[in-house]
């Protein structure tokens, strides 16, 4: 079953305008030999296309020439817009979305978040809604290894911090409790070709540590088994969080 059958449709689409002339330059710096469609006219028919594709309500355009922080602040804000909204209020036009101003930050609901570490945690935590959906891609026949570890893992995260930003209710401990802990499963050597996990921690609220902690469990096993595969993988990645744990944390004791 192809990924996409399970996969929701998406609330909102962005797409990256890319100038042919910044494209081709980036190209001849290429040492390969390029494939028949990377040449002036064939980039600017994609340009055309891709200009005719984002026309819907939901739809945005991004300018591929702007900083990374612009362009993250633009979907962050476009995000926030979408959760926020009351469900009596029409949607506004794509053109109004458009000429909207950039909001200046895109700080979390919650700015500081105490967090309890339980990977035994039974019930909803931050990041379970992308573990179920992944449960439901094996149950419907499909193969998880389809998609690659790193997009499992940035899914994950990404899902932590929508989480928090839709307003995660604390338990009654007045902690939010996590599986694990996000800096350090982004320290990990095996995270070390994942860039977009920096940028999604730069969007969780400031989160302090609540013990005692419960490093290991089937909630944490879950998060591992995105990029760790058999009893061996599991084992390694439980030992390379630990160590990763030990250094962002300094003074905590795992």
């Amino acid at each position: 079953v192809p990924l996409w059958t399970v996969l929701p449709q998406p609330d909102l689409r962005f797409w990256l305008r890319v100038d042919p002339a910044v494209a081709m330059r980036r190209l001849e710096m290429r040492l390969e030999r390029r494939t028949a469609d990377e040449h002036v006219t064939g980039l600017q028919g994609y340009a055309r296309v891709f200009d005719d594709l984002a026309k819907g309500d939901t739809e945005y355009t991004l300018d591929a020439a702007d900083s990374m922080d612009a362009i993250s602040s633009r979907i962050a804000s476009a995000v926030l817009a979408r959760l926020q909204l009351p469900p009596d209020r029409d949607v506004a036009t794509h053109a109004e979305r458009s000429n909207a101003p950039i909001a200046a930050t895109s700080r979390p609901v919650l700015e500081v978040a105490a967090v309890r570490l339980d990977g035994a945690a039974r019930g909803p935590v931050p990041g379970a809604d992308l573990l179920a959906l992944r449960r439901a891609l094996v149950r419907f026949g499909g193969d998880p290894l389809a998609m690659p570890a790193a997009w499992w893992v940035e899914a994950w995260l990404a899902q932590v911090v929508l989480d928090f930003r839709s307003g995660w209710q604390a338990t009654a401990g007045g902690a939010v409790r996590l599986p694990i802990w996000p800096a350090a499963l982004a320290a990990m050597p095996e995270m070390a070709d994942v860039p977009m996990l920096p940028e999604l921690l730069r969007m969780l609220p400031v989160l302090q540590f609540v013990g005692p902690a419960c490093h290991f469990g089937p909630a944490a096993d879950a998060v591992f088994a995105l990029f760790a595969c058999g009893t061996a993988g599991l084992q390694r990645a439980r030992a390379a969080y630990l160590r990763a744990f030990s250094r962002v944390t300094h003074s905590l004791d795992p």
